[in-house]
This record gives structure tokens, C-alpha cells and sequence, in this order.
């Protein structure tokens, strides 16, 4: 096998045992891909931010951030993904309406709504995304 084979296969055992032991289908705490992959989704769908925009980058990076404090018993792949959506973009909603989207882009990352880390989340999304509208 060449150098670069024996690389290839390393990397793939290498992922494969990270993504088995960091049990995000399994009930434990998620993997940082599967937080990302997750926010990036709850950013287009839910918060109807399109790519390409600084508030996109800004929602990736607060929700992939705030999935790291998710508790590690929460199981990620049996969260509903059905939110009462808007069509408008979150740019063009109302203050309600945003704040709606937020607590469901929370909710739908993991964040149990009753606990600190969604408040957390919530109110870290809000001030990220404020933030950039500022800066633009």
C-alpha cells in the first residue's frame, strides 16, 4: 500500500471511531460536524438567512458555538423539526417574529426550552445577529 493509501485509510478509521465514540447518533453529545451541519440547516431554513451574508456566517458561528454547551444526554436526531416558519426572512421580520425564529433555531439545535443553555442560546443568537446588521 503507498504512503498516500495508508494515510486514506488511518484518516477514514481515525473519523469513523471519532464520530463513534463522540456518539451523536447515539444519544450522547453531538459531533462538531453534526452541530455544524445542523446550524448551518437552522440558519436557511429556520431563520431564512441566505448564504453568502455576514448574518449567515454570524448564525452558523453563534449556534455552532452554543452547540457545544447542548447536554450530552440530549439526542439531537429525534428533535422535531417542525417550528411555526415564516416566510420572511429574518432580516424583514417583525421583532415577535424574529424572536420566534431564534428560540426555535435554539430548539431545534437542542436546547431544551426550559433551560439556561436555550435562554443562553437565545439571547447570544439575538446579540450575534444584531451585531452584524450594525456592521454592514
Amino acid at each position: 500500500m503507498t504512503k498516500l493509501g495508508t494515510w486514506a485509510l488511518g484518516l477514514s478509521i481515525s473519523m469513523a471511531s471519532l464520530s463513534t465514540s463522540a456518539g451523536g447518533a447515539h444519544g450522547l453529545r453531538p459531533t462538531a460536524i453534526e452541530v455544524a451541519g445542523r446550524a448551518r440547516e437552522i440558519c436557511l431554513t429556520v431563520m431564512r438567512i441566505p448564504q453568502g451574508f455576514v448574518p449567515f456566517h454570524e448564525c452558523v458561528e453563534s449556534l455552532t458555538q452554543s452547540g457545544t454547551r447542548i447536554a450530552p444526554s440530549t439526542d439531537v436526531s429525534r428533535l422535531s423539526t417542525s417550528f411555526t416558519k415564516s416566510e420572511r426572512s429574518y432580516s424583514e421580520s417583525t421583532f415577535q417574529e424574529r424572536r420566534l425564529k431564534e428560540e426555535n433555531a435554539c430548539a431545534g439545535l437542542g436546547h431544551a426550552p426550559d433551560s439556561a443553555t436555550f435562554l443562553l442560546c437565545v439571547a447570544d443568537l439575538d446579540a450575534d445577529l444584531h451585531s452584524s446588521e450594525r456592521s454592514d
